[in-house]
């Protein structure tokens, strides 16, 4: 079994969320207390042994690169970029890496997802697939009003660990089959990549990892991790308020000036 040595970040979608602040800054250079909301994803990524990164962007997201192109010597691995020429999906930004991953098994963080632990969320991906040694997702349990908003699990249990034995893109709470969600981490065969290369488009006219994760538990074993951690989406404006507050609380330089401010106003 080998190491995964590269990791794959997405981040060329078009931030309509945070428009108009979008319109001139990409979403995930957005600060969350002192550092742009990706550099925690790849901070992450450093942290669990990842060697090279893949950022994928677009050509109106170039300040990304001019952002980790100064940080170069805080960044432990080294970073290269793919561009996403259209928006297609998670699953067409993953493709785009394909002659940059090879046929080595690899990592995919979800820079909209922010994951808050002493344990980083790769490296529990990571204790799981050296276990294994096949692919591997992260899950949270969601809330039933958000289940049609994930890709949702068909979890078993095997020798301990969640054994995947279907997956469902975004489906009604009543055809779910888990409250098992899919965030932001991956651990991935590069079969995924052959089924991505010829699955056609799902939901929302994109073409869907979830679908390509489900045609994969047909010929190999797909696991999941309950992740620990608290989560923030970033990719929203509440959700990246929420994760700038509970950093700063978090940090010796800003806790305490800040639960002063917060006393002061609540």
């Amino acid at each position: 079994m080998s190491r995964i040595l590269k990791a794959v970040i997405p981040a060329a979608g078009l931030g309509t969320r945070f428009s108009p602040i979008t319109n001139a800054i990409p979403k995930e250079l957005l600060p969350v207390v002192d550092r742009a909301s990706i550099q925690y994803v790849v901070d992450e990524a450093c942290e669990a042994g990842i060697e090279e990164i893949i950022i994928v962007i677009s050509e109106a997201k170039e300040s990304i690169r001019q952002y980790f192109d100064r940080l170069t010597s805080t960044t432990s691995a080294s970073i290269k970029y793919v561009y996403q020429h259209e928006q297609l999906g998670l699953g067409h930004a993953i493709l785009c890496c394909s002659e940059a991953i090879g046929q080595e098994s690899f990592a995919v963080l979800l820079p909209d997802d922010i994951i808050h632990d002493e344990k980083g969320a790769l490296t529990q991906l990571l204790e799981i697939y050296s276990r294994v040694g096949s692919s591997v997702i992260a899950v949270q349990r969601v809330l039933p009003e958000f289940i049609s908003s994930y890709g949702i699990i068909e979890p078993t249990v095997a020798d301990d660990v969640i054994k995947v034995i279907g997956l469902i893109e975004k489906p009604e709470i009543d055809k779910a089959p888990s409250d098992f969600g899919i965030v932001g981490r991956y651990i991935l065969s590069p079969m995924v990549l052959e089924i991505l290369s010829t699955i056609n488009t799902g939901a929302l006219g994109e073409i869907q990892l979830t679908d390509a994760l489900a045609q994969l538990v047909s010929s190999q074993d797909l696991y999941a991790v309950h992740i620990q951690g608290e989560r923030f989406d970033v990719g929203n404006p509440t959700g990246l308020l929420k994760a700038s507050i509970v950093l700063a609380l978090r940090r010796q330089d800003t806790a305490t000036d800040f639960k002063g401010f917060l006393g002061s106003i609540l």
